[in-house]
């Protein structure tokens, strides 16, 4: 199945259906980056687990209990500190690898995994600078107030895509990104409710499900979790193809050449004999000449122009 780009700005629900499209005729290829990125943080997650101390708190309440308070938090922030570094750090990277896989089977009809992991990895500092920005100032408008940090995720939802896709860096990707999703806030709020929906449904579920197979919950949890992942690139490069078809192709005007060629003017000196004029002797040799003669048949002159 052939997959183009669209040509003009697609509803919601067209975005939607296109991307879940897209993304189920390569589904393996969107899959595996993600699950590789849940299965490391979930061994990562049990990896700090293992150091954080146990909540036992004194059971009086001493002079001890601040100080056993403020060790036990400090610890506790640190390691939570570190996997959520680690985790942001990772999801960006399959996030960047999905919008380019997505964005050449749009572009050139193929994709290869290989270039695609290449590709995030060789642009990784724009996406992280990117991406740290955003979040900083999501998670501060989230905790502030909810609307500005809602906002703030629509304003640099398609972020990853201008870095991908255009070349962008980090400053021009977030002014880029701003200005595709200008008087577009209803559209792609849409589009980030719906898939985020999916992604959190999906989680649940996965919890769920390793609830019934203990044993193999963290395998669980992070396959369901990562056929769930994929759609929010793919959705957003979709609806970033979207945005764009609205804006216009820059005209360059072409240099206007002339229908009919024009001869070169000619090198060949001036006749010193008006038009029209015939002589009846030859200047050089007196002889005389018949009519209509442009040579002299004694000298070899001409004589006519």
């Amino acid at each position: 199945m052939v997959f183009q780009k669209p040509s003009y700005e697609l509803s919601v629900s067209r975005v939607l259906s296109e991307s879940l499209g897209l993304y189920l005729s390569r589904l393996e290829y969107f899959f595996i980056p993600f699950l590789f990125v849940n299965m490391a943080n979930s061994a990562l997650s049990q990896f700090i687990g293992s150091y954080v101390p146990s909540f036992t708190p004194p059971k009086d309440l001493s002079d001890a209990f601040f100080p056993w308070l403020i060790d036990y938090a400090t610890v506790a922030i640190a390691l939570a500190g570190v996997f959520i570094v680690a985790d942001w750090l990772t999801t960006t990277i399959a996030n960047g690898i999905a919008v380019k896989y997505s964005s050449d089977l749009l572009e050139e009809g193929h994709a290869s995994l290989r270039e695609a992991c290449s590709f995030a990895f060789s642009h990784i500092s724009s996406l992280i600078g990117a991406g740290f920005i955003t979040g900083v100032l999501m998670t501060l408008g989230l905790i502030l107030f909810l609307v500005p940090g809602i906002i703030v995720s629509i304003m640099f939802s398609v972020v990853v895509q201008a870095i991908t896709i255009e070349r962008l860096g980090v400053s021009k990707s977030l002014r880029r990104s701003r200005e595709l999703v200008a008087k577009k806030w209803g559209k792609t709020f849409m589009v980030l409710f719906s898939v985020g929906l999916v992604i959190v449904v999906a989680s649940v579920a996965g919890d769920f499900i390793g609830d019934l197979f203990s044993p193999l919950k963290v395998f669980i949890t992070a396959v369901i979790t990562s056929l769930a992942q994929p759609l929010y690139p793919v959705a957003l490069t979709y609806h970033y193809y979207s945005l764009r078809s609205r804006e216009k192709p820059v005209e360059v005007p072409l240099p206007v050449e002339s229908a009919v060629p024009v001869a070169p003017p000619s090198t060949r000196p001036p006749s010193p004999f008006p038009m029209g004029f015939q002589p009846r002797f030859c200047y050089k040799c007196g002889q005389k000449l018949p009519l209509d003669t442009v040579f002299c048949p004694q000298c070899g002159n001409r004589v006519k122009p």
